[in-house]
């Protein structure tokens, strides 16, 4: 039986979004890369805008898109698991510029929590191999939970956005 259609990988990293066409041939993938800013509002803080990657998204999807003769099959999403962007619930709009994996604000909370996890942090350095770190807990969170809007993760907000549905708590 022979396989049509083509598979689209949209990725979502830390510096931009790549959206890249694969085929089941094997012939060579159509890529698209789109950088978005970097906003470091404050020492130690890093943020992006969550409306600037969902066009960094449509562009990609765009110009990959526009080379393609045969249908989509399937579409797979990944993105920075840990940034963190309160939406609003109804309109699905962003309240403010993501609060990035990298950012630094609440490490202190971080550490003032870090007792009370069973085994504390050696527990999460095993599991991760890696040094404990605010990042682990996405406690970037922790800055906006003043708002009564909810917080999701980006892949959220791009689907949000994609299926025009609106999150809810």
């Amino acid at each position: 039986m022979a396989t049509s259609g083509v598979v689209l990988a949209i990725d979502a990293g830390t510096t931009g979004v790549r959206t890249r066409a694969v085929f089941a041939d094997g012939r060579a993938s159509i890529a698209d890369y789109r950088e978005f800013t970097q906003h470091y509002s404050q020492p130690g803080w890093v943020e992006h805008d969550a409306e600037e990657i969902w066009q960094a998204v449509r562009a990609t999807l765009q110009t990959v898109c526009a080379q393609l003769s045969e249908p989509i099959a399937a579409i797979g999403i990944t993105n920075q698991r840990e940034t963190v962007v309160a939406i609003d619930r109804v309109t699905g709009t962003p309240l403010h510029r993501a609060i990035v994996w990298q950012d630094r604000r609440t490490a202190g909370r971080c550490d003032e929590l870090a007792p009370q996890l069973e085994d504390g942090p050696s527990r999460m350095r095993a599991e991760r191999e890696r040094e404990l770190d605010f990042l682990d807990r996405m406690p970037g969170a922790l800055g906006m939970q003043h708002r009564r809007h909810i917080s999701q993760t980006c892949p959220r907000s791009v689907t949000a956005r994609t299926s025009g549905w609106a999150a809810t708590a």
